[in-house]
């Protein structure tokens, strides 16, 4: 049985905290696996790795995905880098966005895989090309420290403001809010680097909030305690 598994922007990160939460989101939609979501709720990784290890061997992504995490992570089991890898390699190579980004990532951290920014930039701009606002985010990051593609800041901002644009994606708006607050690629506008750090920080995004506590320090501005009040009720609920 096919499954289509949807999944935030979060999917792939490698830490275990966010893998628990990209676990809880992708089994809801597999509903053969009545379950695996207490098992998941108890931290029971092996049952949850069992329950989708026939699905990741008939193809699907988002299982290969998981198995690949827990297999790097070693929950509920021996830490098995070269399976972990495979599982990845698998899922990424059949168009799956959020494996074609975790994958970049390991060539650009140099984890799993010998550092190659070439690589890293091969398999994120597949990702991006799916409008994966992540690997948008990433592909910027790359562009504005020419690792494995041209150094354009103009480019790194194009790549930014489609995700912070069009996904509202935290990473990608505090990195348009360091551009404008550095003058990179930009003429520097305080203005708009501040609105650009707001919108990350409301979101939960703890480097635009330091920055915002910063600029607020570093001198007089009339809107920064409105902004701040409206920090602190977004991170409050």
């Amino acid at each position: 049985m096919t499954r289509k598994i949807k999944l935030t922007f979060f999917v792939a990160c490698a830490g275990s905290a966010v893998l628990m939460m990209f676990i809880l989101a992708v089994f809801p939609a597999l509903a053969d696996f009545k379950s695996a979501r207490q098992s998941l709720d108890q931290k029971a990784y092996s049952d949850a790795f069992k329950a989708c290890l026939q699905d990741a061997e008939k193809g699907e992504p988002g299982c290969q995905l998981l198995l690949s995490q827990i297999l790097k992570e070693g929950l509920g089991m021996n830490k098995n880098k070269e399976k972990a890898l495979n599982w990845l390699n698998k899922a990424a190579k059949s168009g799956y966005p959020g494996a074609q980004w975790l994958l970049a990532r390991r060539y650009y951290k140099g984890r799993l895989v010998k550092k190659n920014y070439g690589e890293a930039a091969r398999w994120v701009r597949l990702a991006s090309d799916q409008n994966f606002p992540a690997a948008q985010t990433m592909l910027g990051l790359l562009h504005e420290k020419g690792r494995g593609v041209e150094q354009s800041d103009t480019r790194a901002i194009e790549y930014y403001r489609i995700a912070a644009e069009g996904k509202s994606y935290p990473e990608a708006q505090f990195s348009l809010g360091r551009m404008y607050e550095g003058g990179k690629g930009v003429d520097v506008n305080t203005k708009l680097s501040k609105e650009w750090f707001h919108k990350a920080a409301v979101q939960g995004h703890t480097g635009a909030q330091h920055e915002l506590g910063t600029m607020h320090e570093a001198g007089p501005d009339e809107e920064m305690p409105t902004w701040l009040e409206e920090l602190v009720e977004a991170t409050a609920n």
